[in-house]
């Protein structure tokens, strides 16, 4: 999910997504934002033709391991969620005919590792990506201590 709240006379743009253990919730104050967070196992590799830009067909196929492959894949998939979900159109698009490995996608996008997961958010800006990872016993803490 993607949207805008007005806070004080002026925008916060979210991208918002649930996982079985946790939430991937992206912030911005200058522009809309989109995000996604995948947990890297083994990878649906047959969507790739359909899905995937010949040259990041390329970069996952030159993973020198089956685990490589699997991360390059996710870390693929969540630069092409965040992508669509930045540009409204969400995964119902021609998504072989994004490239997110060129420019100017790809200076854009911020992807990161946490724990087994990948996550990638797309901003309209390249802004310092800060990042925050806040824990389940933080949030219990805060809100009943």
């Amino acid at each position: 999910e993607s949207g805008e709240i007005e806070c004080d006379d002026s925008f916060l743009y979210f991208s918002r997504k649930l996982r079985e253990n946790g939430i991937l919730l992206a912030i911005s104050e200058s522009c809309e934002i989109g995000a996604d967070v995948q947990m890297c196992d083994k990878g649906a590799f047959s969507i790739m033709q359909n899905a995937f830009h010949s040259d990041e067909i390329s970069y996952v196929n030159s993973s020198i391991s089956l685990e490589e492959k699997a991360h390059r894949f996710y870390e693929i998939w969540t630069k092409k969620e965040a992508y669509t979900k930045y540009t409204g159109t969400g995964i119902a698009c021609r998504l072989n005919q994004i490239n997110t490995l060129s420019s100017p996608i790809n200076d854009t996008l911020h992807t990161w590792e946490q724990g087994i997961y990948v996550c990638s958010a797309f901003t309209c800006i390249s802004e310092e990506n800060i990042k925050h990872v806040i824990y389940e016993n933080e949030i219990i803490d805060f809100f009943f201590s």
